[in-house]
């Protein structure tokens, strides 16, 4: 006896197990599908949002064997979890398929089940993530120097409060948002004169269905916004006598005597060094990269500062390092930490003597903790006391601070012949560290030993201008 499970034209073949040659197929058989014994629910999808209109839906009748049951007469019942959701009235299947949409209207994880009248087949689709509407119509405005209000329409659909979340730009740097089951808050604690962006996203149940977000709105504080202390001001002119050239991540160890934010990075630019694309970084002393920013719209020359989204809570006394990556010319003041730190307000940076010393380097974005022998790269912070008050003592060079042209360590001699300088062309750049392939301009350093450099290029010259000299001199051209 055959026993044909499959609905449709179907065959049969007997083969002897002995002599294969010995066939017969049976073909034409007609398969029908038996009676529906349940029912098959497809097309929601996992995750809606409230209100969101024809929701598809379909009922298929199976029989016991999976075929799609073509004789059934039956009439179809929807229910839901959703106790608002708008479904479907009674109806009738297809040749046993029909398709059909709902809408839910409560938030939560809802589900759907469909039934026949007469019977006991029954389906059921749960698991269903519906989200609220999203707030709209946020409108915010500054109250004071430290607050700012918000108002925005309210969710539909069972939202059960609202996250307030802020930014420094609107795009990135997102709070983790403050909690209210009002359509109304007041962001407080914020610094005067600067501009903040907020968006507002509902919540539902257990908090763990958000809806999307709303549109985002910004205002500014009252008053000014205060000026972040640094370690040089930005009047400051670096005493520079040498360069180098290469990928490196060239940073300043340093301390606050009091907890607050670091803003920002900074570092100084000379004209020649005009062009790259810099990155600031902020390292704890064991080397765990704190925030990233990219340099924009920097200037031809002089202090540079870049701001991150969202500003670092550092602690008072605690070592952290300021760095920038540079991929090409740079600027160096040798021995500069060997006499001592340099004090400006809260902010200091340490003397080489501190262990692993400071003027700090590696490959251009790992973390700075090659000993630079106290060499300054002109790295800074910008740093915002959480006192009352700012600091603004004016920077201090070490008391028997002295400058002195050459390299360090095995290398430390190097004579000051101001008459003239000397700049590798492309082929001849100088070489980074020990590992570092001399005349790869694009290359990136192998692990550091010992940073090459050379004589500074006076700062009346361009670097074009040095370039064709030096292929001028050397019968190049």
């Amino acid at each position: 006896m055959v026993t044909l499970k499959t609905a449709g034209s179907q065959s049969v073949t007997a083969t002897d197990t002995t002599t294969s040659a010995i066939t017969g197929t049976l073909s034409g058989i007609t398969v029908s599908p038996a009676a529906a014994s349940q029912f098959v629910l497809s097309g929601l999808p996992s995750s809606t949002t409230v209100g969101v209109v024809a929701q598809p839906v379909t009922v298929t009748a199976e029989d016991p064997y999976g075929n799609v049951a073509t004789g059934y007469a039956g009439t179809v019942h929807f229910t839901s979890s959703d106790p608002i959701a708008k479904l479907p009235a009674n109806s009738t299947l297809n040749d046993g398929v029909q398709a059909f949409s709902l809408t839910f209207e409560t938030a939560g994880t809802q589900s759907v089940t469909v039934k026949d009248t007469s019977s006991s087949i029954t389906a059921t689709q749960s698991g269903i993530t519906v989200a609220p509407t999203a707030p709209t119509n946020l409108l915010v405005t500054a109250v004071s120097s430290n607050s700012i209000s918000l108002t925005w329409n309210s969710s539909t659909g069972g939202a059960t409060g609202y996250l307030v979340q802020q930014s420094l730009n609107g795009s990135t740097g997102w709070s983790a948002g403050s909690s209210t089951t009002s359509n109304s808050f007041q962001q407080t604690g914020l610094t005067a004169g600067t501009t903040y962006y907020f968006r507002v996203v509902a919540t539902a149940a257990t908090g763990t269905i958000d809806s999307g977000y709303s549109n985002v709105a910004s205002a500014t504080t009252t008053g000014t916004a205060p000026t972040p202390d640094s370690i040089w001001p930005s009047s400051y002119t670096p005493p520079e006598n040498a360069y180098s050239y290469g990928a490196y991540e060239l940073g300043v160890k340093f301390t606050s005597s009091v907890a607050g934010e670091v803003t920002g990075v900074r570092f100084y630019e000379q004209t020649w060094m005009d062009g790259q694309t810099n990155l600031g970084h902020l390292w704890s002393s064991n080397g765990t990269m704190l925030a990233a920013a990219t340099f924009t719209n920097e200037s031809n020359s002089g202090w540079q500062q870049v701001n991150f989204s969202s500003p670092v809570a550092i602690q008072a006394n605690a070592v952290y390092i300021a760095s920038f990556s540079t991929q090409g010319y740079f600027g160096i003041t040798t021995g500069y930490f060997t006499s001592g730190g340099v004090a400006n307000g809260p902010l200091q940076a340490l003397s080489n003597s501190v262990a692993g010393g400071d003027g700090v380097y590696n490959r251009s974005g790992a973390f700075p903790n090659v000993d630079g022998n106290g060499m300054s790269f002109w790295a800074d912070v910008a740093f915002t006391p959480s006192t009352s008050g700012n600091n603004t003592a004016k920077a201090s060079s070490p008391a028997s601070h002295s400058i002195a042209v050459g390299g360090f360590g095995s290398s430390a001699s190097r004579s000051d012949q101001s008459s003239h300088f000397f700049i590798s062309v492309p082929a001849r750049t100088p070489a980074g560290p020990a590992r570092y392939a001399a005349g790869s301009r694009g290359a990136t350093p192998a692990v550091p030993g010992s940073l090459s450099y050379r004589r500074p290029i006076p700062q009346a010259a361009t670097l074009a201008s040095l370039l064709k000299k030096s292929f001028l001199a050397s019968g190049s051209v």
